[in-house]
């Protein structure tokens, strides 16, 4: 029990030390990081969660109230926790602060359960979440850019690990152990933020190629196919409401992405430590002065070298043997740390200006090539892990400065971050959310235009009508009151974007709904006289979709429950 308390007590220190610097009332408010544009979905989850509308497909707070449909395109399913505290009153950022310091808890917590039970030790699976925790990219993404999606599909990756691990290797455990850790983290990713699957999925489709020649149990096939129709059914609930809108909705977009190599690093950027808290992403052509913190640090290249010393260096590997008085299984993990350090030694690569981004194809749809820094972590992280059990006791120091210099890695990035910052107002009672990040889900054809000249937020009506009520009840729900003085039909056009899932009520009052050059528009009748409701309804396979996969998690849970009740129950009777 003493052991428990002290691993809980470490964990919760990496969660504070990661997020210590958000408690200060300051923020990054620089262009091209992402806080306004999160701030202003956790206000519009807030909204509709206000007027009873869940889930929250259309953003309020974003694009003047045009209706943004952020809720379809971009997974927001963590962010009705932060959503909620807010619709009870809390104010955006201090609400987003605890979010982000459940977030870190919850990333040390996984990443301890992950290790140590790959490790089958408690004291290294500690080390394995530090190291994945405090990683330099980690923090990045959550101080800095505020990348919301990306360090939260960084939480689940380490399931990623441990499914693999008990799909191919570990023989111990039940084969559903190994397709439901799959599924979960693979979820997780995919609720968390798309680019990271992109990331995630081959590396993690090739690592399955040496894990199917060293596998120690058969069924991994089935294993892993089961394990994709898990996640399909969990992940339906926003996988079919996206797929269905983007194949009938024409997207436009005002930014149609940078060169992925122009954003590529340099590779001596590696080399540089405890560079500042403080930059945006530059293009190769302007140097290195600004640049953000983009790293994997001095602890993770210490792993790296550690790994290719370990495997060039026999005197070290004997010792391991001697000390462990197993050579042969020496020797097979030599395999591994080979493996995992060249895996991340291309990835790192593929980081760099040294790769032909302009060859990548896809692959450049991640936008900006350092992305792949937080899958190099992880890989580095794993490779931690192997060489923490087997380097000899002469190598044990190695470790504690591998820690220590993890933990002034963290302090250092959160002060670092906290002495740049620019203040935010935390006394307003709401965040200005106007902010709709570059624009992708901007459902016109106009988008540029769009950005430039902002319409009204009030209807465009032609002379001889009157617009005597404009009111927008919630995210999802406007009204307005319209008097058609002519005696011809004509066309008023309202503040929200086209969606085909609008519809007016009611119906048969002399107007129907109209696409104008991807707004929404009431063609009204000669002389209609009335107050009509324009709602966002959702159609019925959406709801068959979020009911299958609320069933779904619903079973998986009744499912753990009862699994994990039947293992004391079965240990008990082999014991009488």
């Amino acid at each position: 029990m003493k052991r428990r308390i002290m691993f809980g007590v470490a964990l919760l220190l990496l969660a504070v030390v990661s997020t210590g610097a958000l408690f200060a009332p300051c923020a990054r408010w620089t262009p091209g990081h992402d806080l306004p544009f999160h701030l202003a979905r956790i206000q519009s989850i807030a909204q509709g969660l206000r007027a009873g509308v869940i889930p929250v497909r259309l953003y309020a707070t974003q694009a003047h109230g045009f209706g943004y449909p952020t809720g379809l395109c971009y997974p927001d399913l963590f962010l009705y926790l932060p959503g909620l505290l807010v619709a009870w009153g809390m104010h955006p950022w201090p609400a987003y602060v605890v979010f982000v310091l459940l977030v870190n808890l919850a990333t040390a917590v996984i990443a301890y359960h992950v290790f140590s039970t790959v490790l089958r030790s408690p004291r290294a699976g500690l080390v394995c979440a530090t190291l994945w925790t405090l990683a330099p990219y980690r923090l990045c993404d959550v101080l800095l850019r505020a990348a919301v999606g990306e360090y939260l599909a960084l939480v689940f990756a380490p399931l990623i690990v441990l499914g693999l691990w008990r799909v191919f290797l570990d023989d111990t455990t039940p084969e559903g152990a190994g397709w439901i850790t799959l599924a979960l983290g693979a979820s997780g990713i995919l609720y968390s933020h798309i680019l990271s699957v992109i990331m995630f999925l081959p590396v993690s489709l090739l690592a399955m190629l040496p894990l199917a020649r060293r596998r120690k149990k058969d069924g991994w096939g089935r294993a892993i196919a089961k394990a994709a129709v898990l996640t399909l059914l969990l992940c339906a609930a926003f996988l079919v409401p996206l797929f269905d809108y983007y194949l009938h909705h024409d997207l436009g977009v005002k930014y149609f992405g940078n060169s992925a190599y122009e954003h590529s690093l340099y590779p001596g950027q590696f080399l540089i430590p405890f560079w500042p808290f403080d930059g945006l992403s530059l293009s190769l052509d302007q140097g290195l002065l600004g640049e953000m913190p983009l790293q994997i640090g001095l602890s993770l290249t210490a792993v790296l070298v550690l790994g290719f010393v370990w495997l060039r260096v026999p005197s070290v590997r004997a010792a391991d043997a001697a000390a462990d008085g197993e050579a042969d299984g020496v020797e097979k993990l030599a395999d591994w740390v080979g493996l995992l350090a060249w895996a991340s030694l291309i990835v790192l690569l593929l980081t760099t200006c040294l790769f032909p981004w302009g060859l990548a194809g896809p692959l450049a749809t991640i936008q900006f090539p350092w992305r792949l820094l937080g899958v190099a972590s992880l890989l580095l992280v794993v490779l931690a892990g192997v060489l923490v059990g087997c380097t000899s006791l002469r190598l044990r120091t190695f470790w504690i400065v591998c820690l220590a210099v993890c933990l002034v890695e963290g302090v250092y990035c959160g002060v670092s971050f906290a002495l740049h910052a620019q203040p935010l107002d935390v006394t307003a009672t709401t965040v200005e959310g106007d902010d709709i990040g570059m624009g992708e889900y901007v459902p016109i054809q106009q988008s540029k235009d769009f950005f430039d000249d902002w319409d009204s937020v009030e209807p465009v009506a032609p002379a001889g009508v009157e617009v005597r009520d404009f009111t927008r009840v919630s995210a999802q729900e406007t009204r307005v009151a319209l008097v058609n003085t002519t005696d011809r039909t004509v066309r008023v056009r309202l503040p929200l974007f086209w969606h085909q899932q609008l519809q007016v009520e009611p119906h048969d009052a002399g107007a129907t709904l109209a696409w104008d050059d991807g707004y929404a528009a009431l063609d009204l009748a000669p002389h209609a006289d009335g107050t009509y409701t324009v709602t966002f309804v959702e159609p019925l396979v959406w709801r068959i979709a979020e009911l299958v996969s609320a069933l779904t998690l619903l079973a998986l849970v009744a499912g753990l429950i009862r699994a994990r009740g039947t293992v004391p129950r079965a240990r008990m009777h082999e014991r009488g």
